[in-house]
Parts: structure tokens; sequence; C-alpha cells
């Protein structure tokens, strides 16, 4: 398995209902490796001044994306296109039910970078609470 170091940049779009839409954007160097056709992503990011890291793990695979969570905050969320997913999503705060409906993922590259993502509805304590969109670019 070849590993490469990248630069990533993840944006989170949230639309919630009579709010103004939520962007969230990291960029933080990581390290990329493929086996067969699937490709592993891994990362740090400092969410707060703890400068405690959450350690993200994500799994790209055409028509599915999968995002592993690590430190403080801890979930396991799966992105299949027309599919839901059900997951528990714990904070230093807490932990919360979450379940995600994917309406769409995408995975395209080129030779300077992997574009990846995934739409979908989200709900969180078995209410609906926003349309969400995660955009991944990954930089070689």
């Amino acid at each position: 398995m070849q590993t490469e170091k990248v630069l990533v940049t993840v944006l989170g779009l949230t639309d919630r209902p009579g709010e103004e839409t939520e962007r969230i954007e990291i960029t933080a160097p990581g390290t990329l490796s493929s086996r067969d056709r699937i490709r592993y992503l891994r990362y740090d990011e400092y969410p707060d001044e703890s400068g405690e890291p959450v350690h993200t793990f994500v799994k790209l695979l055409e028509g599915s994306l999968e995002v592993i969570r690590s430190g403080m905050i801890r979930t396991r969320m799966v992105f299949e296109t027309g599919r839901r997913y059900a997951t528990s999503y714990a904070t230093s705060f807490g932990s919360m039910q979450m379940e995600f409906f994917t309406h769409d993922t995408w995975l395209h590259s080129d030779d300077r970078s992997l574009n990846a993502g995934a739409r979908y509805d989200l709900s969180i304590n078995g209410e609906a609470a926003a349309v969400c969109e995660i955009r991944m670019e990954i930089r070689f």
C-alpha cells in the first residue's frame, strides 16, 4: 500500500429551516493511501482551544464515504447514496443519536487533487434537524 502526504480541506454546510447556511471549514495535513479501488485518508483537526486533537479516518469508495472520528469527538458515519444510517455522536459534553439519509455521494480525481463528498438529511434524537453537505478536497 502506497502512502503519500496530502493537504486536506473539509467544508461542512448545514441548512436549517429559517436560518442562514452554517459553514465550517478546516484545512489540515494528512496522508492518503490506496488499496484496490479504495482510498484511505487520515488527518487530525483541533476543534477548540484545548489542543486535544480529533483523529479522522475516511474510507473513500465510489458511491460511499465512511468517516470515523476518535478523540474528544467519537463517531462513525457512513454515507451511501440512497441509504439511511444511524449512529451515536459522542463529545466531551455528552452524546446524541444521529441518523443520516444520503441523497448523493461523489468521488472525482485528477492529477493534482481528489474531491469527495456527500449531501444528506440529518436527524438528531429522532427529529429532522438539517440538510447537510460535506465536501473534501485532497491535494497531492
